[in-house]
């Protein structure tokens, strides 16, 4: 009997010399004698693993798990006549286990409580949870709604966008917050937020992903009904404010038909600003399209030089406080939308012109790298703040500080552009520091 064996009874050396070792353990007799009894009689051995049983170890009662081994040892003609027995103490890993499956029990609970869809995956994309807001929406068991597929239950126009931006998200070691259609039970597609976020190791690694996607249905159909006034209104004031802009360039021609320069200087004025409300009501009508699935895009071949060669003229006539430098590198056949391209095009110089201070210099060059095209427009101007570049991209979010207070805008240029970029399966971003400029950038497959 060895000192180990004496550490886990809790018992001294000195009581076996007169006892056997159930009489020892009094409190558990009732189990031990009728197993060491068994074993000699028979001749087979016993395994018993985790086996709960209550001690008095140092003259204390205390709770014990075990895995033990009674092994017959027997003579030459084969019949037993003492025991081997081997204990091992594994209190300390059945209690740290029961306490994982009991916050694990409790985390599901909490999953099931929640008015949202819960689930859990693997880096590799196996779902090992789905919470029964899941099960209840798909009318499926675990099992099913697991063989069955996650994917399965997108809606298939979001499943590249989901894929490239996951991907994404895994590189970075962040989360992926994406709106997108879920199949119900009743086979009918209904809005979601989707929220991805990694699990990481120590060293770094996504050991797994948590999953919360909330239905926003009913929140998608109040949006819906707002773009569509939206766009009514906005479609109400295009018309009066295209006849306003055809009358003040009859009297802009007839004044420098007569000279009258104080009279052409407000007429100036005032076409730069109809332009302006031009282009906001078509933001507003854009974002109404694009809200309503109205927004196509229809590709063609086209060379890009020679859509950079007109944007380039257009800004020479109309930017005199900023110098517009253009820079293609060869020639450039891309097959893109090429109206939306150009808008994309238009409204980061736009921003470039107007965060950055005159008689600075705004930079555009595009070059094609592997089977893609970048564009990049770069300023000098007041710079990004690190926790604002993420949301940059979000419909109607402004970056709020001193600077930008006396600026005019809606939050909506930048959200068109991402989403014009993502339906060419193309990639938009920014990189900034405060105080030296902005770089805005975008790449699409030629």
């Amino acid at each position: 009997m060895n000192d180990t064996f004496l550490e886990i009874i809790g018992k001294p050396r000195e009581a076996f010399d007169v006892m056997p070792y159930w009489e020892v353990n009094a409190e558990s007799s009732a189990i031990y004698e009728p197993i060491t009894k068994q074993v000699l009689a028979i001749g087979s051995t016993y395994y018993a693993n985790e086996h709960e049983i209550i001690l008095i170890r140092n003259g204390e009662p205390q709770t014990v798990h075990i895995n033990f081994v009674y092994e017959p040892l027997k003579d030459a003609d084969g019949k037993p006549f003492a025991l081997m027995i081997v204990a091992i103490d594994i209190t300390t890993q059945v209690l740290a286990r029961k306490k994982i499956e009991e916050s694990e029990k409790h985390f599901r609970s909490l999953a099931d409580i929640v008015p949202a869809k819960i689930s859990n995956a693997l880096p590799s994309g196996e779902v090992t949870f789905f919470n029964q807001q899941w099960l209840d929406y798909s009318g499926m068991n675990f099992e099913d709604l697991r063989d069955f597929g996650y994917h399965q239950m997108m809606h298939t126009e979001e499943i590249p966008e989901f894929q490239q931006r996951l991907g994404e998200a895994a590189a970075k070691g962040t989360a992926l917050e994406m709106e997108m259609r879920f199949k119900d039970i009743n086979g009918d597609y209904r809005w979601h937020l989707n929220i991805a976020s990694p699990i990481m190791d120590s060293q770094g690694q996504i050991t797994m992903w948590v999953g919360c996607t909330t239905d926003i249905e009913r929140m998608k159909e109040e949006e819906l009904r707002k773009n569509d006034f939206i766009g009514m209104v906005s479609h109400e004031l295009k018309t009066p404010l295209t006849s306003l802009n055809a009358f003040l360039q009859i009297l802009q021609r007839k004044a420098r038909t007569t000279d009258d320069s104080p009279s052409l200087g407000v007429l100036d004025r005032s076409l730069s600003q109809v332009k302006k409300m031009t282009t906001m009501i078509n933001g507003f009508l854009n974002v109404s399209r694009l809200e309503a699935g109205k927004i196509h895009i229809d590709k063609s071949h086209f060379e890009m030089g020679e859509l950079m060669k007109e944007i380039e003229e257009e800004y020479r006539i109309m930017i005199s406080t900023h110098q517009i430098n253009f820079s293609i590198k060869g020639e450039q056949q891309i097959n893109a939308d090429r109206d939306k391209i150009s808008q994309v095009i238009n409204n980061l110089i736009s921003n470039a012109v107007k965060y950055s201070p005159n008689g600075s210099t705004v930079m555009i060059d595009s070059e094609i790298i592997g089977k893609e095209i970048i564009v990049r427009v770069k300023d000098s101007g007041m710079g990004i703040n690190a926790e604002d570049q993420p949301k940059l991209f979000n419909r109607y979010y402004r970056v709020e500080s001193k600077q930008t207070k006396t600026i005019a805008g809606f939050g909506i240029g930048l959200y068109l552009c991402a989403e014009i970029i993502y339906r060419h399966g193309g990639k938009i971003g920014v990189e900034s520091q405060i105080g030296q400029g902005s770089k805005f950038w975008f790449s699409i497959p030629l």
